[in-house]
């Protein structure tokens, strides 16, 4: 996630983006992962054997759960945390949950600021839980599914390392850890919180043009324009996190929140909600609203949803144009270190009143 270092007087610096090592993943059992393979011959074998595990997933997690968005926040959290032959299952996941609750909570306090009227407006602390359990759908899948990336080690057997997930398997972790992800907070009750949670669990990935999009919306046939602010915080904060190099997605010059930024900005209009990109800006650099939303509207890609369709040009775009734009640059340099502070100091004091042990909500 990002964080601050610190200088020698003891004031923040600077951003810095940590890159994982997915060696310090725990794996699949290896008969399991072999098994999961196999079922990725036939796409209803796969998704039956995915459901098993998920249902019996479930059944362990009914009968833990108890009403409140904090037992929802502390649960989540516990399952982000889970271990496996001392390593952690879900380390990516957990460390780009944070980030994305970090991201969410500075959009939610300036959308406050700017006076929008939205549930995480009023009580911008809902933005950090919805960042946080935004996808803890992800931890009810097998891990197994993921082993492509992770490896198979059995003695002498070693197989699928870095390979890519075929299209089914890509489609369940997608669509299934959504769906997922949405009954478990209803698990948690249906008060007015949960409600804004279950928006930014089961809405976070809807593209601000829907259909229109020229990557896939899921749920499809929703529109991002048409939801809630607080949903479309979640789907910015999450596709800035997720742009940025990991253990097993490299992205060349996105490897910084800048470079992020400069990519979204692409996408603005069609992928992305304009307002909510604003909001990032005037969170973590010392922008005015009305500065941020003419660099937006002048440098989102002119092509529209032809534009950021080919990733690789839009990538072309965001380097050679948006990061050389030299009002964004200048955007850029001034970075609210004092804001960040303030957030930092807030969002330590939203982990203790969800009750989180010490540093349960810090990057690995």
């Amino acid at each position: 996630m990002a964080h601050y270092t610190k200088n020698q007087k003891g004031k923040k610096k600077g951003v810095v983006m940590r890159t994982l090592d997915f060696t310090k993943h725990a794996k699949t059992r290896p008969l399991e992962a072999l098994a999961f393979r196999s079922a990725a011959c036939y796409e209803p074998a796969l998704e039956g054997l995915v459901r098993a595990f998920v249902s019996k997933g479930f059944i362990v997690e009914r009968e833990k759960a108890r009403l409140g968005i904090g037992e929802l926040v502390r649960s989540a959290i516990a399952r982000l945390e889970a271990e496996e032959a001392g390593k952690q299952k879900w380390s990516y996941t957990k460390t780009h949950s944070i980030e994305v609750a970090r991201f969410g909570y500075a959009m939610a306090r300036e959308a406050a600021a700017q006076g929008m009227t939205d549930a995480i407006c009023q009580d911008p602390k809902l933005a950090y839980a919805g960042g946080l359990i935004h996808d803890v759908g992800k931890t009810f899948i097998p891990s197994a599914i993921l082993v492509k990336e992770l490896g198979v080690d059995f003695g002498w057997f070693t197989a699928f390392r870095n390979a890519n997930l075929t299209t089914a398997e890509r489609r369940i972790m997608r669509e299934e850890h959504v769906a997922i992800g949405t009954k478990y907070v209803r698990l948690f009750g249906a008060g007015a919180h949960i409600r804004t949670m279950l928006d930014m669990v089961g809405l976070h990935h809807v593209m601000y043009n829907g259909v229109d999009s020229g990557v896939p919306s899921y749920p499809s046939l929703i529109r991002g324009k048409d939801l809630p602010l607080h949903a479309r915080i979640a789907k910015v904060a999450d596709f800035i996190s997720a742009v940025m190099p990991r253990h097993y997605r490299t992205n060349g010059y996105i490897s910084s929140i800048d470079g992020a930024l400069a990519y979204a900005i692409t996408a603005a209009g069609t992928e992305l909600d304009p307002v909510s990109i604003r909001c990032f800006i005037t969170g973590h650099y010392d922008v005015s609203p009305k500065q941020a939303a003419a660099l937006i509207e002048r440098l989102a890609h002119p092509q529209g949803i032809e534009g950021i369709t080919d990733i690789h040009a839009a990538r072309v775009y965001a380097k050679e144009v948006v990061r050389a734009d030299p009002e964004f640059l200048e955007a850029i340099r001034r970075k609210d270190l004092e804001k960040a502070g303030q957030c930092d100091d807030e969002m330590e004091g939203f982990a203790r009143d969800f009750g989180l042990p010490p540093g349960a909500v810090r990057s690995n």
